[in-house]
C-alpha cells in the first residue's frame, strides 16, 4: 500500500474529541441493528460526527466519522469486502479515507484492526487510538441491554 493509497497519514483526527458516553440505539427497521450519531469537538471550524453501526445479524460493524463539508471523510467497515477504483478488494476489514480526488472511494485493509466484528467496544478502542480520535467517556457494549435505548 502506498502513501498515495493510505491518504498520506497517521491519526488523521488529532485534535478531535468524543465527549461523553456512547449509548447505541436499536434500529426498529433493521433487528438486531444498533447505531449511534455524535458532534465531535473539534480543533478546527469544520463540523464532524461520528457514528457507529452495529449488525450482528449481519456479521457488520463500522465507524465513521462524517464533515458537514465534505461527507464521509474516515471509516472503518468491517463484514462485507471493498472493491477500489482499479478493481483491487480492500477485504472485509477496511478503512476508507478522504481526498481532494477520490473523496472515499479508496479503501486499505488495516494491520492495526486485530479485534474481530462482534467486539465493538475493543474495535472503538482500537479505532481512537490508530486515528488520534480522544473520547472522554465510554462505549456502551451494544450487545448490552443498559448499552442501547
Amino acid at each position: 500500500m502506498t502513501q498515495e493509497h493510505t491518504g498520506g497519514f497517521r491519526r488523521p483526527l488529532s485534535g478531535n474529541l468524543v465527549v461523553g458516553d456512547i449509548v447505541w440505539n436499536a434500529v426498529p427497521t433493521i433487528i438486531p441493528a444498533k447505531e449511534f450519531r455524535i458532534p465531535l469537538t473539534s480543533a478546527s471550524s469544520e463540523q464532524l460526527t461520528v457514528s457507529g453501526w452495529y449488525n450482528p445479524g449481519k456479521r457488520k460493524l463500522s465507524f465513521t466519522v462524517y464533515s458537514r463539508q465534505r461527507g464521509r471523510i474516515y471509516s472503518l467497515d468491517m463484514g462485507l469486502d471493498h472493491t477500489n477504483p482499479d478493481d483491487s478488494n480492500a477485504g472485509g476489514t477496511h478503512k476508507h479515507y478522504w481526498s481532494e480526488a477520490d473523496q472515499s472511494r479508496w479503501a486499505y485493509a488495516p494491520s492495526d484492526i486485530t479485534e474481530p466484528w462482534n467486539r465493538p467496544v475493543a474495535v472503538w478502542r482500537q479505532f481512537c487510538a490508530e486515528s488520534g480520535l480522544e473520547h472522554h467517556g465510554q462505549m456502551l457494549s451494544p450487545d448490552e441491554p443498559r448499552g442501547w435505548q
